[in-house]
């Protein structure tokens, strides 16, 4: 039930709004005192406490106008088999004995989710006819439905597992490495992050295409086969799309090193690289720059340089500076935003500055 829960709740496949009449069946009044989100996650729980899995859906795709409950169905299903055939050896990392692990292995092999009731007979609930009729956007429900197949036609997760180096399967579930990789790997898909925009402007997005391109051409290593493409998912003006991207396997004329010999290049040719796809050049003079600086200007170039459209902004690069002092403060001291939440871990640190700089302090003046 707990996918379930995921899915009517929200995550990176569903889109926000899909299942907002069956939310207008549930009765949240009766929990109080809390936001509406965290109200809507206790009532869901409560909700499916009542029912299994098929009972549960059914109740679902009855609130649902008939046209959408197949493409509905459809996308439960997918994502219900998603989460439970999730590699095994995240278990690993977690310190469960090697033999469980085998046995949850073999478990998955055979598990899979279908729908056992028939959609055709179903009847709309009285009260959803009632409800003023939201609009049915074909187009999205085909996006939505693009992304799952993308993810249908996707390597088998355990196989493309085994396919990675032991190191990179190690650091990974040490949280070293962004989740997004596992999807390049198994799925070839990137979805971009949401952030707050202009819709008459590109997405921000497009700025990180050629790293994100780079950083596929090294993960395409771990999969058996010619792959050259992978999809992404952004928005273009105030709809959400499905591109192609092709990865980047060369650069500066040379074949970009694979996934299992990655760590053993030398750090010459790791710097070529990353100088390369970042546009970083000697002409540039960053060189110049305190070794643990080179790295923000190299991005803000970057930055400046893709960006869609060109456009040159001083406030855009006073806010990156700003950003970086930030990082470099946030290294040395750890993360705090809040002045009462810094005095109360750092409160004898600053005063013994505090106190330090008073005695030290020495006027230029002198009083008669």
């Amino acid at each position: 039930m707990l996918p379930l829960a995921a899915i009517l709740l929200g995550n990176d496949y569903v889109k926000r709004g899909t299942f907002t009449k069956f939310f207008r069946h549930m009765d949240m009044n009766r929990i109080s005192g809390k936001r509406y989100r965290e109200r809507m996650i206790e009532a869901t729980f409560m909700w499916l406490s009542k029912y299994n899995l098929d009972t549960a859906i059914t109740r679902i795709l009855i609130t649902l106008p008939e046209p959408s409950r197949r493409s509905t169905l459809d996308l439960i299903e997918d994502n219900i088999n998603s989460y439970i055939k999730t590699s095994a050896e995240i278990l690993t990392s977690l310190r469960f004995p090697r033999d469980y692990i085998t046995f949850v292995k073999t478990l998955h092999l055979s598990r899979s989710f279908k729908f056992h009731g028939d959609i055709s007979v179903l009847k709309c609930t009285k009260q959803a006819y009632e409800e003023e009729e939201d609009e049915i956007r074909m187009e999205e429900d085909y996006d939505v439905c693009e992304v799952m197949s993308t993810i249908n036609e996707s390597l088998p997760q355990n196989k493309a597992i085994d396919n990675l180096p032991e190191w990179f399967v190690n650091e990974y579930h040490l949280g070293k490495f962004p989740s997004y990789f596992i999807d390049l790997i198994v799925h070839r898909l990137y979805i971009c992050r949401i952030q707050i925009e202009n819709d008459d402007y590109p997405s921000s997005s497009v700025t990180s295409l050629k790293i994100v391109s780079v950083i596929f051409g090294f993960l395409k290593s771990a999969i058996k086969g010619e792959v050259r493409y992978m999809r992404y998912v952004i928005r273009d003006q105030n709809r959400i799309v499905i591109r192609e991207l092709q990865c980047i396997e060369t650069v500066n004329c040379c074949k970009l090193p694979s996934l299992t010999n990655l760590r053993k290049i030398p750090l010459s040719l790791r710097r070529e690289i990353l100088n390369e796809t970042l546009g970083i050049n000697d002409a540039d003079g960053i060189k110049e720059l305190p070794p643990e600086w080179r790295l923000y200007f190299g991005c803000i170039k970057y930055w400046i340089r893709e960006q869609e459209p060109f456009v040159f902004h001083k406030s855009n690069v006073y806010a990156i500076c700003i950003g970086m002092i930030f990082h470099i403060i946030d290294s040395k001291i750890g993360l705090y935003r809040r002045t009462d939440t810094l005095e109360k871990r750092k409160g004898q640190v600053i005063e013994a500055i505090k106190q330090k700089r008073a005695n030290d302090y020495q006027p230029y003046y002198t009083t008669n």
